[in-house]
């Protein structure tokens, strides 16, 4: 019954199959804001796709990913599973995961697969039937559950190229957050090298299509009306 969602760039496909019609796109780039302010921009919203990990695990790069613990933001999201999941697909031709990883957490995968392994579901109750859900029920879902995943019990997590600053350096006041330095993590870059979490533009797996809101076709104007004011 909502007028209006924001989607991550994996779901747009499908909501444009379900008559759905974009409206605006996120916009990330702070240090350019001129597409922002004229009618018709021809610069789109963009961000990176990163691997994360801890740079005290010196022995990972994207060259030696089999067999390592993982963390997604979902099956299906951009940054955190499509991206990531197809280039070792093109390297490998091996479409089973389960079988590359040993253990995940990817949240809307079976629960009891190996893709399910390190998700935690919702730890403030544990009768609660959460886990590996594909919402913020499980503590572990989008890219913030993503990087505490990373944190707490992966090698490496996928998620886009802000969610190290916006969950490190006093940003997020959470347990689990609120001690944790953005130097204390690296990039994994896809020719074997690893780089600081700053130089995201140059080491990442690939720039894709903002977040976008999309609505109903005959509530477009009012939309755009509302978000514009």
């Amino acid at each position: 019954d909502a007028d209006a969602v924001t989607v991550d760039g994996g779901y747009m496909y499908t909501a444009g199959e379900c008559g759905l019609v974009p409206v605006m796109s996120e916009y990330y780039d702070k240090a350019n804001m001129r597409p922002c302010q004229v009618s018709k921009p021809q610069k789109r919203g963009t961000y990176f796709a990163v691997a994360v990990v801890k740079k005290s695990n010196k022995n990972i790069s994207w060259l030696n990913l089999k067999g390592k613990k993982t963390c997604h933001t979902a099956v299906g999201r951009t940054a955190g599973w499509n991206v990531p999941v197809g280039l070792i697909v093109n390297k490998t031709g091996n479409c089973d995961m389960s079988t590359f990883f040993s253990q995940s957490c990817a949240p809307g995968s079976d629960v009891d697969s190996k893709l399910c392994q390190l998700c935690i579901g919702n730890p403030k109750n544990s009768l609660e039937k959460s886990k590996c859900l594909p919402n913020d029920k499980e503590a572990y879902y989008g890219y913030a559950g993503a990087f505490r995943c990373l944190v707490e019990k992966g090698d490496v997590g996928f998620v886009k190229h802000f969610t190290v600053f916006e969950n490190t350096d006093g940003k997020n006041p959470a347990d689990w957050a609120k001690n944790l330095k953005s130097e204390d993590f690296e990039l994994l870059c896809p020719d074997g090298s690893r780089a600081p979490v700053d130089q995201y533009k140059e080491c990442n797996l690939a720039e894709v299509p903002a977040h976008a809101v999309i609505t109903r076709p005959e509530r477009r104007n009012d939309v755009v009306r509302i978000l514009s004011n």
